[in-house]
């Protein structure tokens, strides 16, 4: 098995992460009974959200011999904390379930930490769906912390 890259997502990427999201979309709308006809996962908006002149979020991407396998995408925002603090909220990361015991994810994980020590980003925050415990699991053993406590969807890494 050849070598899990990381780097950002192009134009050129949109078509097939789009299709990876929506696959995952399709997936979760399943698991929760939502109607699929709500996601709203198309190349046009990928593009509008990453490369328009209103562009408000990036994403890395991880891939193997060209191929994506995973992705995680985020945009910069604030806490209004005591004090306030910049943060890289990051609302979504997939990577294909036969990727998932690879370095894939730390590796994702890695480039957006990375990114945030580099631009001054005190925290890298999250959501994890809330019946996705294995996730959360794994976050937790990465010293991922609760903002109030386990029964909530967010959570955060100090960035350090």
């Amino acid at each position: 098995m050849s070598q899990i890259k990381v780097r950002f997502a192009e134009e050129k990427d949109m078509k097939n992460l789009s299709d990876l999201l929506l696959s995952f979309e399709n997936y979760f709308c399943e698991l929760d009974h939502v109607n699929k006809k709500k996601v709203y996962v198309t190349e046009n908006k990928l593009l509008e959200m990453h490369f328009s002149d209103n562009k408000f979020m990036r994403t890395f991407i991880a891939e193997q011999n060209g191929h994506i396998v995973g992705s995680i995408s985020f945009y910069r925002g604030f806490l209004f904390e005591d004090p306030p603090c910049s943060v890289l909220h990051f609302p979504e990361m997939f990577v294909l379930p036969e990727f998932r015991n690879t370095d894939a994810v730390q590796k994702l994980l890695l480039s957006v930490r990375a990114l945030a020590k580099k631009e001054r980003i005190n925290k890298l925050v999250f959501s994890v769906y809330g019946l996705n415990k294995h996730v959360r699991n794994h976050y937790e053993k990465l010293n991922a912390k609760y903002f109030t406590d386990e029964n909530e969807h967010f959570m955060f890494f100090d960035v350090d």
